[in-house]
């Protein structure tokens, strides 16, 4: 895996888990390899939850219908996103870049669902 993303500049992946294993996981189970060891630290540095690289991204305003309607949303943080990664407020900045949408923050919005 590692020398298959190792050419990408950006290695961004939809699963919060998933970059997790890759920036925690990989540097901590390869550091005694010689040969991995220093390519695990690089990949770490490159890899990116999908919402957390989405919201580090230039907002480039568009024309918006001024007729719509408001939608009320709440979200629910992924247990890997928060815990494992440290996607907390990046899901919220992309909601808040959406005109027509409006976020109400759950309650329990830190409570692990499953």
């Amino acid at each position: 895996t590692i020398d298959l993303l190792m050419p990408y500049r950006f290695v961004v992946v939809p699963s919060a888990s998933c970059a997790g294993m890759l920036r925690n996981h990989y540097p901590k189970l390869l550091s005694e390899d010689p040969v991995y060891r220093d390519k695990a630290a690089a990949l770490c540095d490159k890899t990116y939850e999908l919402s957390a690289f989405l919201a580090a991204l230039p907002v480039q305003q568009g024309d918006t219908p001024g007729d719509r309607r408001a939608r009320h949303i709440t979200y629910h943080d992924s247990c890997s996103a928060l815990r494992e990664v440290g996607v907390d407020a990046e899901p919220r900045t992309l909601i808040d870049q959406c005109t027509e949408l409006k976020l109400t923050e759950s309650a329990e919005k830190e409570s692990c669902c499953g």
